[in-house]
């Protein structure tokens, strides 16, 4: 049986990984495990996508984790906006009337940053992108109309899950190691797996619902901007340009206590499209309405003691507010901390507890990204208190000096909802980020990811990033620090990339940064997150054994 055929039915099987859930997230553990050579089955229930493109915003760490899985993002880019046209983010009354303000979110400094270019895309090209990809592994199957109904733990350790095909109305039983539930805030794996899914914040969770329209209409010829927030008639209402020719995203809030979903029709949305733009475009075309709630919640733990191999990631694991561009770029990145560590037990290189990890890592992470969504959507709405007052036009808000200047302060003040690099690059595993959402600095500290340097490697210019394949622990070091090449502790491999050997400061760029660390080494995980800076190479090999001692490989350690 071909492992790339979809709907593949039989009775019983053992697999290597159960993946539930066949978004972005699904399809992009089925890829990562199998760069590291394990086969999987992706779970989806339902027979086709999902309407509408969700999300659109790719930051700078999700290319450079699919980067390291060897996905070309070039064909993304020319499915997804322009540079030119994702220059901006504009608050207006319509896209032809009043304009609050704008803000810049051009990228011109980003490759000091990181090598990669965060740039907008509809998210069915990258779920169809990474689904090539997957399925041309040959360890990957995908199985349409089959959900996933519950698991139990056998005597040898497998996890036998019971799987509904919603095409024959029979169940199965398949064996895997490991379960991976990726099926979103509303999926069954995580209660399945015995994990409770809390308000992220300390105060009474509050749900807010959103209704949206997606549409095709040739808008090109209006200003260009990734985001109009459209603040008028009592209402907020946001477009989202993700071919600014032919596909476009309208949605606002709604209470369901004053708005029934029965109301929610084309003519009412047709109605306020035409509100948003400034007249309904002659070519305008509904392709879907779809009614949807969210709130920052958080799993208690992505890894479960109930079954010890399985494992959240994305929304099962986490639920943000559509401010900030966080949810599946912090998704991607659970995926690359749990393959790598799926990767280094089935190596040997530590023990099952690895797994435990996982949540203490990532965990904190979503919790921060999820406070700063509560923030970004805070500020919004105070932006829209700011203009939505009753009574007032825009033309005589904006006339009056002092509602001016406080629009003005309101927009401004939402900056690093737009700009955020030190969210999403300078998380620290281990520690906490001590500086705000948009100051990134690059650093050498325990936790961080590595900073992007570029560098010269056989002739070619790469980044530091590109010097970490994701298959073993890697020593960065001045020049002459070793004659070694490789080093072991304890059967785990680090493979040495010594400066003018393995590569080459081309630039002077690696001299300006590394001088932090003086001539020390710095040692490097799978996931291109630093371990420590070390001295020597024996230093390095204490390193990696306290390492592995504190974070699950007792045994190997002593």
């Amino acid at each position: 049986m071909s492992r790339n055929q979809e709907n593949a039915s039989c009775d019983h099987i053992d697999i290597f990984a159960m993946i539930i859930g066949g978004g972005p997230v699904g399809i992009t553990t089925a890829l990562a495990l199998a760069r590291y050579g394990y086969s999987s089955i992706i779970l989806e229930q339902h027979s086709e996508r999902l309407d509408q493109p969700k999300a659109h915003y790719l930051n700078s760490r999700t290319l450079e984790i699919l980067h390291q899985l060897k996905v070309d993002t070039l064909p993304l880019r020319k499915h997804g906006l322009q540079a030119e046209e994702a220059d901006s983010v504009r608050f207006s009354s319509s896209m032809r009337g009043v304009q609050f303000g704008t803000i810049d979110v051009k990228q011109d400094e980003a490759q000091i940053m990181s090598p990669e270019v965060a740039f907008h895309v509809a998210q069915p090209y990258l779920e169809d992108l990474l689904l090539h990809e997957a399925l041309a592994t040959g360890r990957v199957e995908i199985r349409r109309q089959h959900q996933w109904m519950d698991c139990t733990k056998a005597s040898d350790g497998l996890i036998i899950s019971q799987v509904l095909s919603r095409i024959t109305n029979t169940t199965t039983t398949l064996r895997s190691k490991y379960l991976l539930g990726c099926d979103g805030a509303n999926g069954k794996s995580r209660e399945q797996l015995g994990i409770s899914f809390r308000p992220a914040m300390a105060d009474k969770e509050q749900v807010l619902h959103y209704a949206s329209v997606h549409f095709s209409a040739d808008l090109s010829h209006l200003s260009t901007g990734v985001l109009w927030f459209i603040l008028s008639h009592d209402r907020m209402g946001v477009l989202i340009a993700y071919n600014r020719k032919t596909s476009w995203v309208y949605f606002t809030s709604f209470d369901p206590e004053k708005t029934s979903k029965d109301s929610l029709t084309s003519s009412y949305f047709r109605a306020l499209v035409g509100e948003a733009i400034g007249e309904v475009p002659l070519d305008y075309k509904e392709i879907g309405i779809t009614v949807w709630s969210t709130s920052p919640r958080i799993a208690d733990t992505y890894h479960s003691t109930k079954v010890p191999n399985g494992i959240l990631a994305g929304d099962a694991a986490h639920s943000f507010p559509p401010t900030g561009g966080l949810g599946v770029n912090t998704g991607i990145a659970d995926v690359q901390n749990i393959a790598w560590k799926i990767f280094a037990i089935e190596h040997g290189w530590t023990e099952q507890s690895f797994l435990a990890t996982i949540s203490g890592e990532r965990r904190p992470v979503a919790l921060e990204n999820a406070t700063q969504s509560k923030i970004n959507e805070g500020k919004i709405f105070r932006l829209a208190a700011a203009i939505l007052k009753p009574g007032i036009l825009a033309e005589e808000l904006m006339a009056d000096p002092n509602c001016r200047q406080q629009i003005k302060d309101a927009i401004d003040d939402n900056w690093e909802h737009f700009h955020s690099p030190d969210l999403e690059l300078g998380y620290v595993y281990g520690g906490s980020r001590t500086r705000g959402p948009a100051d990134y600095k690059k650093e050498f500290i325990p936790g961080v990811r590595l900073p992007h340097i570029w560098v010269c490697c056989r002739g070619q210019k790469v980044s530091t990033l590109d010097l970490i394949s994701g298959r073993e622990f890697v020593l960065l070091t001045p020049e002459d620090f070793t004659e070694r090449t490789t080093i072991e502790v304890r059967g785990v491999p680090v493979i040495v990339q010594q400066l003018n050997r393995d590569f080459e400061d081309a630039d002077a760029c690696w001299a300006a940064i590394s001088a932090q660390i003086s001539s020390a080494a710095i040692l490097v995980r799978p996931d291109h997150h630093i371990i420590g800076i070390v001295a020597t190479v024996e230093e390095a090999k204490s390193a990696l054994g306290e390492y592995l001692q504190a974070n699950g490989d007792k045994k190997r350690a002593t």
